[in-house]
């Protein structure tokens, strides 16, 4: 599924491209090309410099 479509079925505010493509979901520190990661727990907050995830779930508090 596209990540627009994705980011519409949950209601959520997309920042990117909506055309790519996701596959599965992974860890923030496992994931890889085509997949979506979430960040819930600010002590994982440093991988989101390192992660390979095409896009990462964020709430407002940390997409700063």
């Amino acid at each position: 599924m596209t990540l627009g479509t994705l980011a519409n079925a949950l209601s959520a505010q997309l920042h990117g491209d909506a055309q790519i493509r996701i596959h599965a979901v992974a860890t923030l520190g496992d994931a890889s090309a085509g997949e979506i990661s979430f960040l819930a727990n600010r002590r994982y907050r440093s991988q989101l410099k390192t992660t390979n995830a095409s896009a990462v779930i964020l709430s407002a508090e940390f997409a700063k």
